[in-house]
C-alpha cells in the first residue's frame, strides 16, 4: 500500500476547473488487475473551459500549467 509507505498522491491535471466532478469520478472508476488509484486532492487548472482547451489541444502547452503548478507544490 502506497500510504503505509509515506507517500501522499497528489493528482495534477490541466484540465478546467469546470470538469472537476468528471475528472474525480474518472479517477475513482480506474483498474487495473482488482486495484484502484489511491484517494488524493486533484489539483485542476482555474482556467475556463475554452482556456483549457486551447492550452490542451490547440497549442498543445499542458505541461506549462502543470510546471508552474509544481514549482508551487
Amino acid at each position: 500500500d502506497i500510504r503505509s509507505n509515506g507517500y501522499h498522491i497528489l493528482y495534477l491535471t490541466s484540465r478546467a476547473i469546470g470538469q472537476a466532478d468528471y475528472t474525480r469520478k474518472y479517477l475513482q472508476k480506474v483498474e487495473q488487475n482488482s486495484y484502484q488509484l489511491p484517494d488524493g486532492p486533484v489539483i485542476m487548472s482555474p482556467d475556463r473551459l475554452f482556456s483549457a482547451f486551447h492550452r490542451e489541444v490547440i497549442i498543445r502547452k499542458p505541461e506549462v500549467f502543470r510546471m508552474a503548478c509544481l514549482r508551487d507544490v
